[in-house]
C-alpha cells in the first residue's frame, strides 16, 4: 500500500497514514508529532443568516486528552479585510469569548472535540475561521471557509398603479437575499400546450438593490394583454439562487377581462337595491293603523301610549265643537271658538267645513298616521 502524508506535510514521531483510511470529510488537516486536527470538507462550510453554526474542529491524539494542559484558540480572517481577529481561546482554566455567544463545549473536548459554536450568525461574519490546538509540546492547526448566505423572500402581484384596459403589469419581488447573485425567469402553460414555455418577451428585471443589513432586493416586470392570452394560462415566476436547494416557484392563472357596468346599469341596479324599503315602511304603517281601527271598533281599553294619550287630548277639544256643528245651517262656515281670528286649526291645517262627529275616528287615524311618520 502507498503511504502518505495529509496535506504533504510529514507527522513526524506517528505512524505514516494509509491512502485507504483517508476519509472523504478529512481535509486541510494539518499534523505536528501524532497531534492532528479535521476539518470540515473541501474546505467550506455554509450556513444562513442568522442561524446558529457550529464549526467542526476534530483533535486526533495518540493520547488521552487531558484538557487542563492543552488549549483552543480560534481565530478568523474576515473576505475584505487581511486581518486575523481572536474569535475564542482556553487554555487550562481559562477562557475567554472575543465574539459574544462564541463557545467550545468542554465536556464534548475531553473527547477531541474543539469545534466552535457561534449563535446568530451575521453576514459580516463570513470568512475564514482556523482551529488551532496546542497540547504541550506540540500544536496544530487547521481552516475552513464559512458562507453566510439568505433566502430571498419572494411574492407575486400585479401592480395595480399602472393596470390599463386589458393590459397589467406582473411583479415578481424576490428581498433579503445574499449573496448578490440570482437568477428569475418566467413561464407559462397553457390548455393547448402542457409543457411549459419559457417567456423572452415583455419581461424587464430591476436593479439588485443593497439594504442597509447587507441583503438585496431585486423585481421583475412581466406585462400581459389579457385579451391577446387566452383566459386559464398558467403564470410562473422561477426564482434560483446559492441559499436554495431547489428553485422557488410563484404562479398565478390569467382570468378572462371583467366588464365594468354602464351608468345607466349602474342606475337600475341601485334603484333595485333601494325600491322596496319604501314600500316596507308604508305597508307597517297601513298595518298600524288597521290595528288601532280595529281595537276602537272592538271597543278594547289599549294600554297607554304617547300616540293614543295625545290622539285622546286631541279629541276632547274637538268634540264640543263638533258637537254645535250638528246644529249650525248647512253651508255656514264653521269657526272655532278659541280662534278669534276666525280660523280653527288642526295642527296646520285649517277647517272651514261642516265637521261632524262622524268625522272623529277619521281624524283620530289622521293623527296616528301624522304621529308616526314624524315623530
Amino acid at each position: 500500500m502507498q503511504q502518505v502524508d495529509i496535506e504533504g506535510l510529514p507527522c513526524a514521531g506517528s505512524a505514516p497514514v494509509r491512502a485507504e483510511t483517508v476519509l472523504p470529510w478529512m481535509s486541510r488537516t494539518r499534523c505536528l508529532g501524532d497531534l492532528k486536527v479535521e476539518m470540515m470538507a473541501r474546505g467550506i462550510q455554509a450556513t444562513r443568516l442568522n442561524d446558529s453554526v457550529t464549526i467542526s474542529c476534530k483533535v486526533i491524539y495518540s493520547q488521552p486528552l487531558n484538557i487542563t494542559s492543552m488549549g483552543i484558540t480560534w481565530f478568523r480572517k474576515s473576505l475584505t479585510l487581511d486581518k486575523e481577529v481572536k474569535v475564542f481561546e482556553f487554555f487550562g482554566d481559562h477562557q475567554k469569548a472575543f465574539r459574544p455567544g462564541a463557545n467550545v463545549s468542554l465536556w464534548r473536548l475531553k473527547s477531541g472535540d474543539a469545534s466552535l459554536k457561534l449563535p446568530g450568525v451575521q453576514l459580516e461574519e463570513a470568512g475564514e475561521y482556523r482551529c488551532e490546538v496546542v497540547v504541550t509540546p506540540l500544536k496544530a492547526q487547521g481552516t475552513v471557509q464559512l458562507k453566510v448566505v439568505a433566502s430571498p423572500t419572494s411574492r407575486l402581484f400585479q401592480d395595480q398603479a399602472v393596470v390599463k384596459e386589458n393590459e397589467g403589469k406582473y411583479m415578481c419581488e424576490s428581498s433579503r437575499f445574499y449573496p448578490k447573485d440570482i437568477n428569475i425567469t418566467w413561464e407559462k402553460w397553457t390548455q393547448k400546450s402542457p409543457h411549459h414555455v419559457v417567456i423572452s418577451e415583455n419581461i424587464i428585471t430591476g436593479p439588485t438593490i443593497k439594504n442597509m443589513d447587507g441583503t438585496f432586493n431585486i423585481t421583475s416586470y412581466l406585462k400581459l394583454n389579457s385579451s391577446q392570452e387566452d383566459p386559464g394560462t398558467v403564470y410562473r415566476c422561477v426564482i434560483r439562487h446559492e441559499s436554495l436547494h431547489t428553485p422557488v416557484s410563484i404562479d398565478f392563472i390569467l382570468t378572462a377581462p371583467q366588464q365594468s357596468l354602464s351608468e345607466p346599469e349602474k342606475t337600475d341596479v341601485s334603484s333595485t337595491i333601494w325600491w322596496p324599503i319604501p314600500l316596507a315602511v308604508g305597508l307597517i304603517l297601513l298595518i298600524l293603523l288597521i290595528w288601532i281601527l280595529w281595537k276602537k271598533v272592538r271597543g278594547s281599553k289599549a294600554k297607554f301610549s304617547p300616540v293614543s294619550w295625545a290622539s285622546k287630548k286631541l279629541l276632547g277639544r274637538l268634540l264640543p265643537t263638533l258637537r254645535d256643528s250638528r246644529d249650525r245651517p248647512a253651508g255656514e262656515d264653521f269657526v272655532s271658538p278659541s280662534s278669534p281670528s276666525g280660523v280653527g286649526n288642526v295642527g296646520s291645517v285649517p277647517i272651514q267645513f261642516p265637521f261632524t262627529e262622524d268625522l272623529a275616528v277619521t281624524c283620530h287615524l289622521t293623527f296616528v298616521w301624522w304621529f308616526v311618520t314624524l315623530g
